[in-house]
């Protein structure tokens, strides 16, 4: 802003010439000027000679004009309706919650370079500090979610997808209800549906395809319901120990039947000798 837009404001009594605004401009066009003017005559940007006194002056028109009740006393009398008894220039001291925001806004775009750049750092700093502490937090509930995605992936097999035509276990409700057994060695028994034969009726290569599905369905069955039960055994020898006297519990655990081991035991060896 130039010395003569300073001057200007500062040689005008009338508000809304020092806003540079109409005497019907609304609420929002007197704080749009005001915040213009604000910013260009603030001292922290405008190092001309009064320019601190112009932006007094700015302030003290929005003040009044921004104020329904101001400006409606301001309209009839002038400014010595505000002033009181004295007539004398009324300072600039801000009345209202919003002229009190519109002031903090246009000082926090003028902080010393210094203190911006010492802001900044510690707004990084705190951002880094966040970051770092969301990051140990899923570390340390990682394990956590790694047990129950295995537990909650247990209970899902191949064999639960309606595209496949067959079930590891019977399911009247989706229609897995004939019993078969694969025609090799693993004799693995499977759930179809009843028109099963009917699908499949000439079709050897489609048959032996599924049972190998079958198979492997079952083997992978196997080996996680074996993870479940050693798991399980290891947990009660581990109570054991921990009691004195206390041979009859780690006998009675060493004794926890794993049926799902050796059957998958069983199924290694076959397949071994198969090979």
């Amino acid at each position: 802003m130039s010395a003569e837009d300073i001057q200007h404001v500062l040689g005008t009594k009338d508000y809304y010439m020092r806003l540079k605004v109409s005497r019907d401009a609304t609420v929002e066009e007197i704080k749009k000027s005001y915040k213009r003017l604000a910013v260009r005559l603030h001292p922290d940007k405008n190092t001309l000679p009064r320019a601190e006194d112009a932006f007094k002056a700015v302030g003290q028109a929005h003040a009044v004009l921004a104020d329904s009740q101001k400006r409606r006393v301001y309209d009839q009398v002038g400014e010595e309706g505000l002033n009181g008894e004295s007539g004398a220039r009324r300072a600039y001291h801000p009345q209202q919650p919003e002229d009190l925001f519109d002031l903090f806004d246009i000082l926090r775009g003028f902080q010393p370079p210094q203190r911006r750049q010492h802001q900044q750092h510690n707004h990084q700093e705190r951002r880094q500090r966040e970051q770092a502490n969301g990051l140990m937090q899923f570390m340390n509930s990682l394990p956590i979610l790694i047990l129950l995605l295995f537990y909650i992936l247990s209970g899902m097999g191949l064999d639960q997808t309606d595209s496949v035509p067959y079930s590891l276990k019977q399911d009247y409700e989706r229609g897995y209800t004939e019993q078969r057994i694969t025609n090799d060695w693993a004799k693995v028994p499977y759930y179809v549906r009843p028109s099963f034969r009917r699908d499949y009726a000439g079709n050897r290569r489609a048959v032996r395809e599924i049972e190998t599905s079958v198979f492997r369905a079952h083997r992978g069955h196997l080996q996680k319901s074996c993870q479940k039960e050693r798991a399980h055994k290891e947990m009660l020898l581990k109570r054991a120990n921990q009691y004195e006297n206390s041979e009859a519990m780690k006998e009675k655990a060493s004794k926890v039947a794993t049926p799902s081991c050796a059957e998958l035991r069983r199924l290694n060896g076959g397949s071994d000798r198969k090979r």
